[in-house]
């Protein structure tokens, strides 16, 4: 609940500093991630669950030519189910990131963005445990609170919705995979970029 808590005060934080000061030339962005979650643990394997992850950027332009800066947070939250091999448990906590994007213009109303970034986490893995082959409780391990780095990766089409809209919709992919252990996905995001 504090994870949650904190990810959507950032969320609401990172408008209202872009609204206080339009002369600071950057815009932020909200954006839901929807993919397959796996976690790498030291103690043995896992199975991977389907989540939608709700996170916030802010891009910070240096060039005209469609190259920025960016920040960004999101939530981590999502249950491993548990079997004879996998450990099962339940992982909350939150992702900090910064990265660069950069621009291709396909078209005039269609662009695609790269970017590449690097992570840093902050995560509770709880209630960690195998069952039998009955589905009763095999082996039990300790829960863990941990931070992980790690890299991300994502591609994103913009869509013109016109110059006195202020904003665009964009859908894309993304490969978020730590250095050691840690959260690991890959998915589609969609999002809204206000400028």
């Amino acid at each position: 609940m504090r994870m949650t808590a904190i990810v959507l005060f950032a969320i609401c934080t990172v408008g209202t500093v872009h609204a206080r000061d339009d002369s600071i030339d950057m815009g932020w962005g909200v954006y839901g991630k929807a993919g397959s979650y796996s976690v790498e643990d030291p103690d043995g394997a896992t199975d991977s669950e389907f989540a939608f992850l709700p996170g916030a950027k802010i891009t910070f332009p240096f060039s005209r030519r469609g190259k920025q800066f960016v920040a960004g947070v999101e939530l981590i939250n999502f249950n491993l189910d548990a079997s004879e091999s996998d450990i099962g448990q339940d992982v909350s906590g939150y992702r900090v990131w910064g990265g660069y994007e950069h621009r291709f213009n396909i078209s005039r109303h269609f662009k695609f963005w790269g970017g590449v970034g690097l992570t840093l986490d902050s995560v509770s893995f709880e209630d960690r445990h195998t069952v039998d082959e009955d589905g009763f409780l095999k082996a039990r391990y300790e829960d863990l609170d941990e931070s992980y780095s790690g890299v991300t990766l994502y591609g994103l089409s913009t869509f013109d919705v016109g110059r006195r809209a202020g904003w665009e919709p964009a859908v894309g992919f993304y490969i978020d995979q730590p250095f050691s252990d840690g959260v690991s996905s890959i998915g589609g995001t969609f999002q809204i970029i206000f400028d």
